[in-house]
């Protein structure tokens, strides 16, 4: 932030100057903090949460939460297609579903 700060701020602001002196601040702690965190993390369970993730669906094809996802779905579609609809050209329609 203090980089993004340092490239859109004139050198003589006050804002820059003060952001800038808060981000000196409060850096080291919140790098100790994340790096202490950092070091807690259980890679084995990661490892175990991802692989089971990967291979098994969270729900069955017809359980209730597939179902919304279908419905939330199946609304999407139905927006884009009335955009499409509205548009004057049809090769605007393509960049609908790319949106």
């Amino acid at each position: 932030m203090d980089e993004w700060v340092s490239e859109h701020g004139a050198e003589n602001d006050k804002l820059r100057v003060t952001l800038h002196n808060f981000f000196q601040e409060r850096e080291p702690k919140l790098l100790q903090g994340s790096l202490r965190l950092a070091s807690k993390f259980d890679d084995k369970t990661w490892q175990r949460w991802r692989a089971s993730c990967a291979s098994e669906p969270a729900w069955s094809p017809g359980s209730l939460a597939a179902q919304c996802l279908a419905v939330e779905r199946l609304n999407e579609a139905k927006e884009l297609h009335a955009k499409a609809l509205r548009a004057d050209k049809p090769t605007a329609w393509h960049t609908f579903a790319s949106a």
